[in-house]
């Protein structure tokens, strides 16, 4: 018998951990686990489920870097936890989330981002017989 050890690849791959001041701190992450994207992102704007009452969901604007404060704006007005959500591809300013309170909701991101909490959706579908675990706008069309 041979004892061959195949020699990876990647031994000699590194990087270096990026600077703190172009990373963001201090998220309150959903600790929410599932089949879903834990953060997605459009041309303008990151999105990124918290933890806390309501399913908050953190509308962040991209060019956004360093200590988040505790209590930024969020959209809130599930009764369950977010289970996924996505942008619409055609309009930069709509977002759709999915809850494990069996709805799903359509928001609408002001013009200059969140400033404070928005709890009314712009629409509100229920009806579901069972959580919404995914969620995902048709991708070549529009309002689908």
């Amino acid at each position: 018998m041979s004892s061959f050890v195949r020699a990876s690849k990647f031994r000699h791959v590194y990087c270096d951990p990026p600077r703190i001041d172009a990373t963001i701190q201090n998220l309150r992450v959903s600790n929410v686990t599932g089949e879903h994207n834990y953060i997605k992102a459009n041309p303008h704007y990151f999105a990124v489920g918290l933890q806390g009452g309501g399913g908050p969901l953190a509308i962040i604007p991209l060019k956004t870097v360093g200590k988040m404060k505790t209590d930024i704006p969020v959209f809130a007005g599930h009764s369950g936890p977010i289970l996924d959500f996505d942008f619409n591809p055609f309009h930069d300013s709509l977002i759709a989330t999915g809850s494990e309170d069996m709805t799903i909701k359509v928001w609408e991101i002001p013009e200059n981002g969140l400033t404070t909490n928005i709890s009314v959706p712009v629409q509100d579908l229920g009806g579901h017989a069972r959580k919404v675990i995914l969620l995902r706008f048709h991708p070549t069309a529009s309002n689908v």
